[in-house]
């Protein structure tokens, strides 16, 4: 309604401005022109964000299960914009009202991760990759579970786990 009533009171002040003839229309111009020069729309302003190698190396990587992406961390915005980047389903994703139910199985997720038990992480959450920097090189030690991408600084792991598909079969 304020609206409305803006709009009326503006085109009588024009009207009135109109008929004063000569300077009253050079100034109905004049603020029109500054109208359409503000009104004229400008380019939204970007940031590019480069994506890292080990997005790009899951991107080819089979679905086989879901990521949890440690080197980002967790709820991270930078996990989830990774995230749009590969494709695949990821752990400890956004929720904006976490329920009970979703941080009990963060925790219990967390849990195995911290403690290195990954087998039980793929049979019970479907984890396949684990995203890492603090693995130390004899992660080979543990069965089942093989590097498949290193660069210096992050660590992709793949979990052997029954469960999911096979390296290289897309279900």
């Amino acid at each position: 309604m304020t609206q409305l009533a803006a709009a009326v009171l503006c085109a009588w002040g024009l009207d009135h401005i109109i008929r004063i003839k000569r300077p009253g229309r050079l100034v109905v111009a004049i603020g029109l022109g500054l109208l359409v020069f503000e009104y004229v729309p400008a380019p939204i302003p970007a940031t590019r964000l480069e994506t890292p190698a080990y997005i790009e190396f899951l991107r080819g990587l089979p679905t086989r299960g879901g990521i949890a992406d440690l080197y980002a961390g967790p709820n991270s915005p930078h996990t989830l914009l990774w995230q749009t980047r590969h494709g695949k389903p990821i752990a400890f994703g956004y929720v904006s009202r976490v329920p009970r139910s979703v941080a009990l199985k963060d925790g219990e997720l967390w849990r195995l991760l911290e403690g290195r038990q990954f087998q039980e992480a793929c049979s019970r959450f479907r984890i396949s990759e684990i995203v890492t920097s603090d693995v130390a090189d004899g992660v080979e030690m543990i069965p089942d579970v093989k590097t498949i991408f290193h660069d210096g600084a992050v660590r992709v792991i793949a979990l052997d786990c029954p469960g999911l598909a096979g390296p290289g079969s897309d279900p």
